[in-house]
This record gives C-alpha cells, structure tokens and sequence, in this order.
C-alpha cells in the first residue's frame, strides 16, 4: 500500500502571499500620479479619467483642484471623467473644483464625503452637460455651488443650454429658484430632485419632456405650470413635493405616469385635462390634501394605488370610458 504525501503551504507563509497579491493589486489602481491626483488612461490614448490610489485609501483629503490637463511622461492628457467611486468615502475631503473639461462622473463618486462643503464648476453650462450617475453628485453633500469663486443660489441657465442632465442639481438644498430659458427642450432624471430650498419654477413652452424624479423631494416647492409643450411627464417626477399646493396640467399630456404626484400632501385638487386616458400606478397616492379630483371622459384605465390614502377626498365621479380599475385604487380613503 502506497501513501500520497501531499505537499502543503505553510500558514504564515499562505498569508504572506494573500496580503502580497492584495497590496500589489491596490498599488496598481491608478496609471499614474501628478501633484496628488490619480489617473488612468482612457482608450482613446489622449483622455484621463480621475481615480483614487487604493480601494482602501482614495488619498484625498482637503481642497482638491482637477485640472483640465495633465501632462504625464512627456504627453498631455485632457481629463475628461471622474470615475466611479474616486473620492467615495473621503471624509477629509473639503473641497473640490470641477472644470469644463470634465464631461461625464461615475457612480458613488463622492457618496459619504461628509466634510466636503464646497463643490465649484467652471460655469453653469458645463454643470448641466455632465453625466452624473446615481448618488455621483458633488452638490448631494457640498450643498454649497460655487462658480468662479461665487456661491450662487439662484441659478440662470444660458441660452446655451439645450437640454438639463441628469442629476445636474441634484441634492442642491441651497438652490432657491432657477430661471429655465426657451433653448432648454427637456430636463434630464433626478435633474432637481432633492432641491429642498426651490420655491417656484417656470418651465418654459419649449420643453417636451420632463424625467423621472426630475422634482421629487423638492418640498419647498409650492406652486409649478406645466407648459403644453410637455408631452411627457415622467416617473415620479413630483413625488413627495409636500409643499405642491397646485399643479397645471396641460392637454399636451396624454397619461400620468407612476408616483408623478405621490406624498404631494398639500395638493388640495387636481383638473386632469381631457387628453389623459391612464392615471399611473400610485400618481396621487398619499395626497392627503386632496379635496376634488375631476377625471374627464378619455380616462380608460386608473391604476393600482392611483389614489390610495386621499383620505381627504369625499366623493369622485368616475366616467364611463374607464374600463379598467386597478387594485386599492382607492384604499385609505376614509372620505369617500
């Protein structure tokens, strides 16, 4: 009978080779580094995109100012992204300017960089034309917007500006009323979202489209017209504007998507004009201030939960071209 001796790694010295590969792979999280600030190189062979040094040190704290160009190895570079997670968790971080430059920001980019105070862009176009992905704004934390060094509060956008991206004032709470211009012909997702300062704001004729979640959570907003321009309204565009104590709805609108208005609590009544033929699932759910609601003869279909905790409504006449009812469309109502 043979006996197989297999060959094993010492404890210490399997460890050693684990924290070896670990620290190697850290090290090589960037290309190359100038004057603090990572880098890696985009395929294009002329752009950078900013990152950090480690997955477990992003190496940034204090007042960070990206350049527009970097030259590295004999070769200038235009930065033109931050990546995904670059300052995620940089508690230290203070401060940071943006410039024109950068066209586009990764996820979770500066989530949980709760000192940063101050976020500065080169100018209010190139604000609005920047990618910004979920929780990738610096304004979410910063809730200070500077632009050459000047904190403003009431934002004009340029005639420039064709289209507002998505996320673009995101989380901005100092951000007091906005002054949209005729060239604007649509407003990006999440474009206002979380704007809790914004008061009132007047959507010019030339928009066609407004983005899921474009307001929501703007609580300080009492009072929007939609022009009838908009064709579309979308996803929870308005949910939770509890300060919305009026909305116009023009007949340019054919349905109301889902949670358009949800948690509008102080929207006391609602006209839905005769070119709408679905309210969305939960479109006024938990509008507790709601009074009166006049469904005209084009709606065909009310969705689930479309009017669930109204409990403020009293009495709805529904049409005969409603054909269809969702579930506890109308649950909570204790009005009724």
């Amino acid at each position: 009978m043979s006996m197989i001796m297999r060959q094993t790694l010492p404890i210490h010295r399997f460890f050693t080779t684990i924290l070896f590969l670990a620290v190697t792979t850290l090290t090589w999280a960037y290309d190359f580094a100038v004057n603090g600030i990572y880098y890696n190189k985009n395929t294009d062979g002329t752009s950078v995109t900013v990152t950090y040094e480690t997955y477990l040190d992003r190496g940034y704290s204090g007042s960070v100012v990206i350049p527009s160009t970097v030259t590295y190895g004999g070769k200038t570079y235009s930065v033109t992204s931050i990546g995904d997670r670059a300052f995620f968790y940089c508690s230290g971080l203070t401060s940071i300017t943006i410039p024109e430059s950068v066209t586009s920001i990764g996820s979770y980019a500066f989530t949980y960089c709760f000192g940063l105070t101050k976020a500065e862009f080169a100018n209010i176009e190139s604000l609005c034309k920047i990618k910004f992905d979920y929780y990738s704004n610096p304004l979410y934390c910063a809730k200070h917007l500077y632009i050459n060094g000047q904190e403003v509060t009431d934002v004009v956008i340029p005639n420039s500006v064709t289209s507002i991206g998505s996320s673009a004032f995101s989380g901005y709470s100092g951000l007091t009323s906005v002054t949209i211009p005729n060239s604007v012909t649509s407003i990006g997702s999440d474009a206002f979202s979380g704007c809790t300062g914004l008061t009132s704001v007047t959507i010019p004729n030339s928009v066609t489209s407004i983005g899921s979640d474009a307001f929501s959570g703007c609580t300080g907003l009492t009072s929007v017209t939609i022009p009838n321009s908009v064709t579309s309204i979308g996803r929870s565009a308005f949910r939770g504007c509890s300060g919305l104590t009026s909305v116009t709805i023009p007949n340019s609108i054919t349905s109301i998507n889902d949670y358009a208005f949800y948690k509008c609590s102080g929207l006391t009544s609602v006209t839905i004009p005769n070119s709408v033929t679905s309210i969305g699932r939960s479109a006024f759910s938990d509008c507790t201030g709601l009074t009166s609601v006049t469904i005209p003869n084009s709606v065909t279909n009310i969705g689930s939960y479309a009017f669930d905790g109204c409990k403020g409504l009293t009495s709805v006449t529904i049409p005969n071209s409603v054909t269809n009812i969702g579930s506890y469309a109308f649950d909570g109502c204790k009005g009724l």
